[in-house]
């Protein structure tokens, strides 16, 4: 088990984080062809190689890994978890290494089995074809949002939707999403669920600023609904003008604009 006060950190030879840093070379190369990669060491490891050391050799650094947690009594992970879920990858490393780097560090990698990127990774390409035939055009999510067994969800902050938001949509942001939260506001994971952001709108900068496309929050919301099981999911599709889309909306700047 690796002690808990490792610190392994991927960055492309950039030093980010605390604690002091050494680059590894790949064992097959020669000390001045370094593979790109930063590890934060244990003060154990920092002993026995000073910062004076440029280069090490990543089976050097897990023997001296070995080492401490025979003399130490810090808290550990998993070991034996973290080596099974690295042999259960696709080709045995991690893919924060690279190729610079041996095999044999890969497991070290593994310190957080909470998040699992390589499973995101893989559920956007399920998404993508799933979403294809789930995005809806103006007039379809007009029709659809009647239907009062249809969920209108907007995963906006709160401030956001108090300002504007579609009529009759609940509100829940997606940094606040969890199982419990969600069951609150969606009855069961076969409702109809519409949804929709801030880059499905023009001319609203202060309720709907636009994102980077590819950070538009509908994409987050599709995903996250259906990593939680929701999978009756439909996006709208188009961006329209605020100011003469068929939609309604209610919120502060809606009665604004009403009472003009």
């Amino acid at each position: 088990m690796v002690s808990s006060n490792v610190v392994i950190a991927a960055v492309l030879g950039l030093s980010v984080g605390f604690g002091t840093s050494h680059v590894f070379a790949d064992e097959t190369k020669t000390d001045t062809q370094t593979a790109a990669t930063t590890f934060y060491l244990t003060p154990t490891i920092l002993k026995e190689y000073p910062a004076g050391s440029k280069v090490l050799r990543s089976a050097d650094v897990v023997a001296t890994i070995e080492a401490e947690e025979r003399s130490t009594e810090t808290p550990k992970f998993d070991r034996d978890a973290i080596l099974k879920q690295a042999q259960n990858d696709r080709d045995g490393r991690s893919p924060l290494m690279g190729g610079g780097v041996q095999d044999s560090f890969a497991p070290y990698l593994k310190e957080n089995p909470a998040i699992d990127y390589e499973g995101f990774a893989k559920q956007v390409k399920e998404v993508y074809a799933y979403r294809a035939k789930h995005r809806v055009s103006e007039e379809d999510f007009i029709a659809i949002s009647k239907d009062p067994a249809t969920v209108i969800f907007d995963g906006r902050s709160e401030k956001m939707f108090n300002l504007l938001h579609v009529k009759g949509a609940i509100n829940l942001s997606i940094p606040d999403v969890t199982a419990a939260q969600l069951a609150k506001v969606i009855p069961t994971k076969e409702t109809r669920v519409l949804i929709y952001c801030n880059n499905n709108f023009t001319d609203e900068p202060d309720a709907f600023a636009g994102k980077a496309f590819r950070a538009s929050l509908n994409v987050y919301t599709f995903n996250t609904l259906y990593s939680y099981g929701y999978k009756n999911i439909y996006e709208l599709g188009p961006l329209l003008n605020r100011k003469t889309t068929k939609i309604e909306f209610e919120g502060s700047l809606a009665q604004s604009s009403a009472s003009k």
